[in-house]
């Protein structure tokens, strides 16, 4: 058997907590894959976005600290699987890289470290996934190929912006529906599948990520999709666990399940079910691949409803 390759995991925050599903399925198919993936010690909070004000090192301290514990511990790179850690880690390593006064700063601020340029390389599981185990071997290793389920593929804001950072082309990314189409699936192109779900506007005016999430829904769902796949734990609070609130606003709009996409390749490439936190979703996968005709079974309990 060959040597299984070996990433430095950072999980972030919503990872061990409503994103569960997204990790527990990530290991699931890191496991099919004969891909290991350590999670690095003393993480913190990534900082959740991007500071952007002219005075806002301070905000540049949480996913810097993050960056000096990983190279720390031997890292040749980190990779994470929540879009907005991503982008969050990738763009302070950027700010690190264009603005000296500020990197010498931060790194007085952060003396017990030794000084950081902004080189370690942050990537994301997908990047692994397409770059370095490859979407042909992917291919080879499906189980369960998931012909017959029409599955729209959804980027939301961070995975792809600013150009200079994303994993794919900002305008017209491809990397999940290539993903999508070598397990089989049918792979749905949504004019919504860049734009915001709403965000942070699910805290201070609900209403308004409602909006948003209902056209991400609607519009996928004219265009023929079942259902989502999604890789931040944002969106998918906003498009699953809040999707009853965007009824509310919309009434056709229908129930559409909304998967990280590494449920749906943990399924094709034959993990357990029970593995995969179907279970854990607002809005129950499990009919929509019932009618496709894959035998989902878990041992799961009661499903939350949306």
């Amino acid at each position: 058997m060959a040597q299984k390759k070996s990433y430095t995991y950072y999980p972030g925050c919503s990872l061990k907590r409503f994103g569960e599903p997204f990790e527990r399925s990530t290991f699931a198919v890191a496991e099919a894959l004969e891909i290991e993936l350590k999670e690095m010690e003393l993480w913190n909070c990534c900082g959740t976005v991007h500071g952007l004000s002219q005075d806002g090192l301070i905000h540049k301290v949480a996913p810097l600290r993050n960056l000096l514990r990983a190279r720390e511990q031997g890292a040749q790179s980190v990779v994470t699987l929540c879009a907005i850690c991503y982008n969050t880690l990738k763009r302070t390593n950027l700010f690190l890289q264009e603005d000296e006064g500020a990197r010498r700063r931060l790194n007085e601020f952060l003396d017990d470290y030794e000084p950081y340029a902004g080189d370690l390389p942050v990537r994301h599981f997908l990047e692994v996934l397409r770059d370095d185990v490859g979407f042909d071997e992917i291919h080879k290793a499906v189980t369960r190929p998931l012909q017959g389920l029409a599955v729209s593929p959804y980027y939301g804001c961070t995975l792809v912006r600013p150009g200079e950072l994303g994993l794919d082309d900002m305008e017209r990314p491809t990397v999940l529906s290539d993903l999508l189409k070598a397990i089989g699936a049918e792979a749905v192109e949504s004019p919504c599948a860049t734009e915001c779900c709403g965000a942070y506007h699910a805290v201070g005016d609900p209403d308004i990520a409602s909006v948003y999430s209902g056209r991400v829904l609607g519009t996928a769902h004219r265009r023929g999709a079942r259902m989502l796949a999604a890789s931040c734990p944002l969106c998918v609070y906003n498009l699953d666990t809040r999707q009853e609130a965007s009824r509310r606003i919309e009434p056709s709009l229908p129930r559409m399940p909304v998967l990280y996409f590494t449920q749906l390749l943990g399924w094709a490439l034959g993990a357990p079910p029970a593995s995969l936190g179907l279970e854990a979703m607002a809005v129950d996968p499990r009919p929509v691949l019932q009618e496709a005709g894959f035998d989902v079974e878990t041992d799961s309990e009661t499903l939350v409803e949306a």
